[in-house]
């Protein structure tokens, strides 16, 4: 059985983010500091990708339709575990604490030894979301399956995917910038965390479950369909289709050179729908398919270009799961 790492045995990475952007304008920092409290030093350095900038700010806003937040904020917090982000771990952590869950519970949870205070149902979805974290392999049909058996509904195992999608984009960004302790790790064990606790639990139990909203035409179409239209409704997968639109479009990078990035990882990953879709964005591109097919299999090709060569160490499918 894979171990997991506890808190304090994940080390921070350096840190460049004060160095990395522009000075955020008085205007957004007040903008951000109303949503989140305080101002995350992560803004400034991808203020310059408008796309990731936009996922950040709004991720905290998703709410959920199939499942209940004190699943989702387990969630996150077994996920961050897996992939050894310190800082959404370090947050997730504190918030479980907010909300009443014990520190005796919080360690069987991160030991994999799920406490009797999680009820059987919430135990089988942490199950499903581990695998599918660590996609090593990833989940199966039967893995699903076995959720709803649990008395699940399918569009609730599909929320509970979406939830887990979201916190390895969370993980994964926050580690590749070494972004450092958020200040409610201390806020909420320090002198005043009685007080802040309160607070902070008001602001939590406000959170309410709302109806799915079904996605448009245009929410359906375009670059991974197939996945879209299987998420209808579930409001992360809103999020997380406006995050690969915008990314695909953004100028930064070719969006062949995207493409090349996703299908590389959707084959590492032994993900077909991935690796199929992001062809079909390739072609679109005007590259060969016996081209692709020379650069997934070798991770090499006389057709790649300079900064495709470069970017190929960031594509190793183990970046991107919890392993």
């Amino acid at each position: 059985m894979m171990q997991n790492p506890t808190l304090d045995q994940i080390q921070w990475g350096a840190s460049f983010l004060a160095e990395a952007g522009p000075e955020l304008r008085a205007k957004e920092r007040t903008r951000i500091k109303r949503k989140l409290g305080y101002v995350p030093e992560i803004f400034a350095a991808i203020s310059t990708c408008p796309w990731a900038y936009d996922a950040v700010l709004r991720v905290g806003d998703i709410p959920l339709s199939f499942i209940d937040y004190h699943l989702a904020d387990l969630i996150s917090m077994v996920v961050s575990q897996d992939n050894s982000c310190r800082y959404c771990y370090g947050i997730s952590r504190a918030l479980l604490k907010v909300t009443g869950m014990t520190e005796a519970t919080i360690r069987e949870l991160e030991s994999e030894v799920f406490s009797d205070n999680l009820s059987a149902r919430n135990a089988k979805g942490l199950g499903f979301v581990k695998v599918l974290s660590r996609c090593n392999p990833g989940p199966s049909v039967e893995d699903m399956e076995a959720v709803i058996k649990a008395d699940w509904s399918r569009e609730a195992v599909k929320e509970m995917a979406v939830h887990a999608a979201i916190s390895i984009f969370l993980n994964k960004f926050n580690t590749l910038m070494g972004t450092q302790p958020a200040p409610l790790e201390k806020l909420t064990t320090g002198p005043f965390s009685p007080l802040v606790n309160i607070v902070l639990r008001q602001v939590l139990n406000r959170r309410k479950i709302i109806d799915p909203t079904p996605f448009s035409d245009q929410e359906k179409a375009g670059a991974f369909a197939a996945l879209f239209k299987n998420l209808d409704g579930i409001h992360g997968a809103r999020l997380l289709k406006n995050m690969l639109d915008q990314s695909l479009d953004s100028g930064i990078l070719p969006r062949r050179s995207k493409a090349l990035i996703m299908a590389i990882i959707g084959k590492s990953l032994l993900c077909d729908l991935t690796e199929g879709e992001s062809r079909k964005i390739l072609r679109e591109e005007g590259l060969p398919d016996e081209d692709v097919n020379d650069m997934l299999d070798k991770l090499s090709s006389t057709q790649m270009t300079e900064l495709e060569r470069r970017l190929i160490p960031l594509c190793d499918g183990n970046n991107f799961a919890g392993r």
